[in-house]
């Protein structure tokens, strides 16, 4: 039997809700076929309650869900209370090339559980993911790869992991690395790079007009190690480039996804676009129309991580553009094999492992970094 353009649609979408159970709104919207969902702190109590929601999104889906979630470390942290405290990635950068207790055999490398010696910027990587992978949760929208090139940046700034390209570039690796093999997606993001804006995407729209060759030397370096490095999937950032495109954020532009990061970077992974709510997209463009025009710009996940109806609306609006022909099946059928093939390789049942869990081996590594404050958390915001 064929699959229908809506069960198409669904799968394209990451969705987000309020509560720290499943509604039944949101159940049915996953029962339908929801590719992804996203965890806030709004839907996080304790590391048990989070383990049994997301055994409830698991259950509720008719084939497989991913649940995602933006765990990097520092202000930015859904999951805080019972989880091992990380710190901002510009601490962990800090770190990540120095000895270790003074000790001299690797240099910026700690010795690993099982006798091996590995850097301390993937052995994070490995704590973020083997606690995300003990409570359910498959991606993890890590590392920011973004160049701390404005330290003012009202959004980025200590979220990167270090002022020059090469190092984001090389930590960035470490970091996937480390997630990856403790069984977690990572998502480097904000493509092609939200590092030196000097306003916040979430309430407005930013623009970049540096030339090529400073984007070749600079923000483009972490994400093209990070293709070649393996990684699972990237995350757009809503900003104009104008060398790229004078015209359309980088979310919208065929230029910047299929031309430059799908063609040029080669990446094959799945993208998912940074929430299609935030006002840079909201305020600025058609709701129906920017969601079509992502897709053919060739993103694979729309991420709505607010209101049910716009979620709802989504579906219409992709089945919609299906059936007319706009978005052609061989597109869309392009995405669901990238989407597939993540959920193949990291969607696994819950198997709640509190052990895991702020463990003394984890607080042994991050004890060599900086505690993170108790901060505000600049990407959790209501749209309205």
């Amino acid at each position: 039997m064929p699959i229908s353009e809506e069960s198409l649609a669904c799968r394209l979408l990451c969705v987000g809700f309020d509560g720290t159970s499943l509604p039944a709104p949101a159940e049915a919207l996953i029962n339908r076929g929801v590719g992804f969902v996203v965890l806030f702190a709004r839907n996080v109590q304790t590391p048990a309650q989070v383990a049994e929601l997301n055994a409830s999104i698991k259950a509720a889906a008719p084939s497989t869900v991913a649940i995602c979630v933006d765990q990097e470390g520092g202000r930015v942290r859904r999951l805080r209370d019972g989880f091992s405290q990380v710190p901002a990635m510009r601490e962990i950068g800090r770190v990540g090339s120095r000895l270790l207790n003074g000790r001299s055999h690797v240099t910026g490398k700690i010795k690993a559980g099982n006798g091996s010696h590995r850097t301390i910027v993937c052995e994070v990587g490995s704590i973020l993911g083997k606690e995300l992978r003990a409570v359910g949760i498959d991606v993890n929208f890590a590392p920011v790869l973004d160049v701390d090139t404005n330290p003012t940046n009202p959004v980025i700034a200590d979220r990167s992991l270090a002022r020059d390209a090469q190092e984001v570039a090389r930590l960035g690796c470490e970091m996937i690395a480390g997630l990856q093999g403790a069984g977690v997606a990572a998502c480097g993001k904000h493509f092609p790079g939200h590092g030196d804006t000097s306003v916040d995407s979430h309430h407005a729209l930013p623009r970049l007009d540096h030339d090529l060759k400073r984007l070749n030397e600079i923000e483009l370096v972490p994400f093209v190690a990070a293709t070649r490095a393996g990684c699972e999937s990237m995350m757009t950032s809503h900003i104009v480039f104008t060398p790229l495109d004078p015209e359309l954020p980088a979310t919208l532009s065929p230029i910047v996804l299929e031309g430059l990061l799908r063609k040029q970077i080669g990446f094959d992974g799945v993208i998912f676009t940074d929430d299609m709510e935030m006002k840079s997209i909201a305020n600025f463009y058609d709701f129906d129309e920017s969601i079509v025009r992502t897709i053919e710009a060739g993103a694979d996940v729309i991420t709505i991580c607010h209101t049910l109806e716009k979620q709802l609306r989504a579906i219409d609006v992709i089945a919609g553009a299906i059936k007319s022909g706009r978005l052609s099946r061989d597109r869309i059928d392009q995405s669901i094999a990238r989407i597939d093939r993540l959920h193949q390789r990291y969607v696994k049942p819950v198997q709640y492992d509190p052990h895991v869990l702020d463990s003394e081996y984890h607080r042994y590594v991050l004890a060599h970094l900086e505690s993170p404050p108790r901060v505000s958390d600049p990407t959790e915001y209501t749209p309205h």
